[in-house]
């Protein structure tokens, strides 16, 4: 099963599955692969609100991700952290914007 079926699977947001869509129109560069792949793993632990008949994106929940990177990537944890962080602050620029 692919990364977007899974995605639909588990009902996770249409913004966020056209957001991983998009994404995969995209060269990865092999030195952001690990990054790449821990956001992934952690990208359904979003800290959500509604209001004003929309849906806001606070951030990924980290007493989620940290436990999730040390049992992937145990050996690289605070850099990959970092790297996920990067990842998440742009994904956040697009799931927030208004339409």
């Amino acid at each position: 099963m692919s990364h977007i079926e899974e995605l639909k699977r588990q009902g996770a947001p249409v913004e966020l599955i056209n957001a991983e869509l998009k994404a995969a129109e995209f060269e990865v560069l092999p030195e952001n692969w690990e990054a790449l792949d821990a956001f992934l793993r952690v990208s359904t632990q979003w800290r959500i609100t509604s209001g004003a008949n929309r849906i806001f994106y606070q951030g990924l929940d980290y007493s989620a991700v940290v436990p999730t990177l040390k049992l992937v990537h145990p050996l690289n944890t605070d850099d990959l952290f970092k790297k996920v962080q990067l990842i998440e602050q742009g994904a956040l620029a697009e799931l927030n914007q208004s339409e």
